[in-house]
């Protein structure tokens, strides 16, 4: 078991280890480029679709375990309006 220099066992030397394997490691670095540093007012990215955005729709489901019921609220909102 690790000690600290005094050879005393403490929370820290005991569950550092564990902590350190649990540790998870984000791969994406490698695969995008990183972010800028500097701070911006604006950025700008094009959509996504190549038609104008008319609206959207969100669906909100919860599960209740106590009484096994399933609720659901549905929000829509037109853009054309």
């Amino acid at each position: 078991m690790n000690s600290n220099t005094t050879g005393e066992v403490t929370g820290y030397s005991k569950y550092n280890p564990e902590a350190k394997r649990r540790k998870k490691i984000n791969h994406l670095e490698d695969i995008y480029p990183a972010l800028p540093d500097a701070k911006y007012d604006i950025i700008y990215a094009d959509p996504p679709y190549t038609e104008p955005l008319q609206g959207i729709q969100i669906t909100i489901r919860c599960f209740e375990p106590q009484s096994g019921t399933i609720r659901q609220i549905r929000v829509v909102r037109n853009f054309n309006h």
